[in-house]
């Protein structure tokens, strides 16, 4: 009997899976998604939670101001087109609703931002019923997130956002309450050492023998160097930068470099730890400016982050947008922590670790410079570089660090009409020493 017994324990268990989710909002936990739009409701990040006898201390909430009201969140990830997923959420509303009674219904949806929530562009994750009076757990498992349009939405990089309706078809609307929001999605980093991208150099990366370059400015930020780790998880260095974020709409922590040609490409990389704080805006983005040039910046899109675990964000210089490009060089790399939020995001911490980006960010002004003496007689140049005097080769190079052209023969005039138009560098030899200097082709 006892060997039967065990058989089929063995044999459930092999049936059986047993997925694992992780939280994306869970307020007292000090996570929360960040509210990226609303149409004809008002979102609070944190309400003290309306049923005093559940777990929750604090939840958020959404109150629509009309029928189907609703908001939409970031994801601090995407998901691509079938992609099975697992999915759970809490919500609480003091009616009961369904379809067209009461307190009416809950949809959530994921959606591509960029396409919005037009029909073929979202995967309705639920439809529900609002109990009244209780907080409801809702729930799936082993789906696969779809839709018809699901090229156009693989193209545009996947389902970056949920949107939640919250009360569809109401007789009465009332506010939505909603917390501890969770799919299976991992956003845990596996490698705790950082890799250096091909083509990238390390900017600021607290392990022996890597670089540790300063901050050439910083606006309405404190940045304080070799700070104690919050945590090894995630993220092996026992010591990084920590930003503590000052008053103004606008924190920045810039980096001047040579020269970026976001038509290039190239990536910038870094890691990030947001501190436990309230209210939990916990968003980035990055810049590219010409001399302080407003005008001309690149700029890219807001990454969500989640508190309390190490975030890794990636971002490809070819996908940064501009309403006005001023030019190819661009010597301003800007970070900026919860831009244009509310006077609450004062002194908010973050961690950084891992920062790295094309080799040009670090090739400074005394790179260029030798005894040789060398200067390019014509700077940008059409057909060929012009130096001032012979040398006995050169090798031109792109901002990825990549040999384009290598010209083994003694001469003063090189020609680089094949070149694409852009910024480039030029490595110089002659009697055992070598030079570094950058041009403009055009």
């Amino acid at each position: 009997m006892k060997r039967l017994l065990l058989y089929c324990l063995m044999l459930f268990a092999s049936l059986t899976t047993f997925s694992q989710t992780y939280p994306i909002h869970d307020v007292d936990d000090c996570k929360l998604m960040y509210n990226v739009y609303n149409t004809n409701a008002t979102y609070t990040a944190v309400v003290q939670n309306p049923n005093q006898d559940d777990s929750s201390t604090n939840v958020s909430s959404i109150s629509a101001s009309a029928n189907n009201g609703s908001s939409q969140f970031f994801l601090p990830y995407k998901i691509r087109t079938e992609t099975a997923i697992d999915w759970t959420a809490r919500f609480y509303s003091a009616n009961a609703g369904s379809n067209s009674s009461g307190s009416g219904r809950i949809i959530v949806r994921l959606i591509n931002r960029s396409l919005g929530g037009a029909s073929g562009n979202f995967y309705q994750i639920g439809l529900y019923n609002k109990t009244g009076a209780t907080w409801q757990k809702e729930s799936v498992s082993g789906v696969t997130a779809t839709a018809s349009n699901a090229t156009a939405i693989d193209a545009a990089g996947g389902f970056d956002t949920i949107l939640i309706i919250a009360s569809s078809n109401a007789s009465t609307i009332e506010t939505l309450y909603f917390d501890n929001l969770e799919f299976s999605v991992n956003y845990n980093l596996t490698d705790d050492t950082a890799n250096l991208e091909t083509g990238n150099v390390w900017i600021y990366n607290n392990r022996a023998g890597d670089n540790k370059i300063m901050a050439s400015s910083t606006l309405n930020i404190t940045l304080d160097e070799n700070i104690t780790t919050p945590t090894t998880s995630g993220n092996s260095a026992s010591n990084v930068l920590r930003v503590t974020r000052g008053s103004g709409a606008t924190t920045v922590l810039q980096y001047n470099h040579n020269a970026l040609d976001p038509s290039q490409g190239g990536i910038v990389k870094l890691r990030l730890y947001v501190a436990c704080q309230t209210p939990y805006t916990n968003r980035f983005r990055i810049y590219l400016r010409d001399d302080g040039d407003v005008g001309s910046q690149y700029r890219s899109e807001d990454f969500p982050l989640v508190a309390g675990v190490w975030n890794e964000v990636s971002f490809d210089l070819s996908t940064l947008t501009s309403f006005d490009p001023g030019g190819a060089v661009y010597n301003n790399l800007l970070f900026l922590f919860d831009s244009g939020t509310d006077p609450d995001a004062d002194g908010d911490i973050y961690y950084i670790d891992a920062l790295q980006g094309p080799i040009s960010v670090t090739l400074s002004t005394n790179d260029f410079n030798s005894s040789l003496n060398i200067y390019l007689q014509h700077n940008p140049v059409t057909e060929y570089l012009s130096l001032n005097q012979e040398v006995e080769n050169a090798q031109v190079v792109n901002v990825l660090g990549k040999s384009i052209l290598n010209f083994k023969y003694n001469a003063s005039r090189y020609d680089v009409s094949s070149l694409s138009k852009g910024v480039y560098f030029v490595k110089v030899s002659k009697a055992n020493r070598s030079q570094v200097m950058k041009f403009i082709k055009k």
